[in-house]
């Protein structure tokens, strides 16, 4: 994927999350999201690095702290997810729902 194709996608996402929180995309009243964490594998630790598309740089993330996905796997299996205030990608494997608040 080029970086344009990168560009695009991300802005496509923003774009959307932009909609829902304006409330011109209509998102059901029943539909919850659920609460997810990260969960790193063992041979990890309780933290590892990721990329932050927003300063493309790698971050420092904890295991187990909260996090949003925003979308869903691409062709590398990794998703997009809201994490302390910042938008990082990480392997779909990486987080966990852990139930409805």
């Amino acid at each position: 994927m080029s970086s344009d194709e990168k560009d695009e996608y991300l802005s496509e996402v923003f774009d959307e999350l932009m909609k829902a929180l304006k409330g011109e995309k209509d998102i059901p009243e029943e539909s919850s999201v659920p609460y997810q964490v990260f969960c790193f594998p063992e041979s990890l630790g309780n933290e590892t690095w990721v990329y932050d598309t927003v300063t493309r740089k790698m971050i420092r993330a904890f295991n187990k702290s909260e996090v949003v996905k925003i979308s869903e796997p691409d062709e590398n299996d990794k998703v997009l997810v809201r994490y302390a205030g910042t938008f990082v990608k990480v392997p779909s494997e990486y987080v966990c729902d852990i139930g409805f608040n």
